[in-house]
């Protein structure tokens, strides 16, 4: 398909339990393989602990509020219009307002885990 207009009705939000997120560019949306782009919303005092994924390297660019990202073993909270890039299979984690830090995965286990 050469070119597509997404409107708010084609985007299909999947509530988890830290908070919401919605594919925007995504084969299920647009067709395209890459990017894939999410907008994603947490909930306060929530997040999610390590994870990577070991095909895609990751952006997180934050619209509003604060969050506390870590990649591997460093950690920024991040506002309003600052952003981080996690590469292809680094492990990272989110976590927005109280309790940061608190409950994670060494993300060096997960590496083991997924063998990256």
């Amino acid at each position: 398909m050469p070119h597509k207009f997404i409107t708010q009705a084609d985007l299909h939000p999947d509530d988890m339990d830290f908070g919401r997120l919605s594919f925007l560019s995504h084969p299920s949306t647009t067709g395209t393989k890459h990017p894939t782009i999410l907008a994603v919303s947490v909930l306060p005092s929530k997040g999610h602990d390590f994870r990577s994924h070991p095909n895609r390297e990751e952006l997180i660019h934050v619209l509003a509020g604060t969050i506390e990202v870590w990649v591997e073993q460093k950690t920024r909270i991040l506002a309003l219009g600052l952003r981080v890039r996690a590469s292809w299979g680094r492990a990272r984690r989110l976590q927005r307002g109280p309790g940061r830090g608190q409950g994670s995965a060494d993300p060096r286990s997960l590496r083991r885990r997924h063998g990256n």
